[in-house]
């Protein structure tokens, strides 16, 4: 998932390829402040990107959050909630 995620191949993470990995999850929802969020507990060294050690601590209690917004927003229609 970090791979598919690291467009250029830098071995870290910026801010539009965190957004772009989450939009092409389905989580259209995603805001700037979600994503300065993400980035305020993922980023521990604070360079300003995600490596690896950092993706793999802070995704997923990510993907969890966001997988629940997504199940709540769509969760009918998929058959979630019934």
């Amino acid at each position: 998932m970090f791979e598919a995620a690291d467009k250029d191949n830098n071995g870290t993470l910026d801010r539009e390829e965190v957004r772009e990995a989450l939009q092409a999850l389905g989580f259209t929802f995603i805001q700037d402040k979600q994503i300065d969020q993400i980035f305020s507990r993922g980023d521990a060294n604070g360079d300003m990107v995600i490596d690896f050690e950092e993706f793999v601590t802070e995704a997923p209690k990510t993907l969890r959050s966001s997988l629940i917004k997504l199940a709540k927003s769509n969760g009918h229609d998929l058959g979630f909630l019934a």
